[in-house]
């Protein structure tokens, strides 16, 4: 499972990036579930079509930019200069996947 607080951005190494992962992440049946405030719904339309990917939107403030997988955290900022920081840290990561599911939970398609 791929889980991720999505980010409202247009920015064009960001969509490149989601393009080609998300056509990497379908070969590999890796299952992608986001959570996003309600002004993305119109961004995720054609994602949302995609198997193994789900999303649920939200209308109270949430963590942005951020990524669980596995063991691994991942934090990106896409602003004019991207930068982004990886954390290995399976006690974290739990952490954070528990806070996705509580938010997932509460959300709406």
């Amino acid at each position: 499972e791929y889980l991720f607080f999505a980010v409202g951005i247009e920015h064009p190494d960001a969509q490149k990036f989601f393009v080609r992962y998300d056509a990497t992440r379908k070969l590999q049946k890796l299952v992608a579930k986001g959570v996003g405030d309600y002004k993305l719904r119109p961004l995720m339309i054609e994602r949302v079509k995609q198997k193994f990917f789900d999303m649920r939107y939200v209308d109270f403030p949430i963590p942005i930019g951020l990524t669980v997988f596995r063991d691994r955290i991942i934090m990106i900022d896409w602003g004019e200069k991207p930068v982004g920081i990886l954390i290995h840290s399976k006690q974290i990561a739990d952490n954070y996947r528990r806070l996705f599911y509580d938010i997932w939970n509460k959300g709406k398609k």
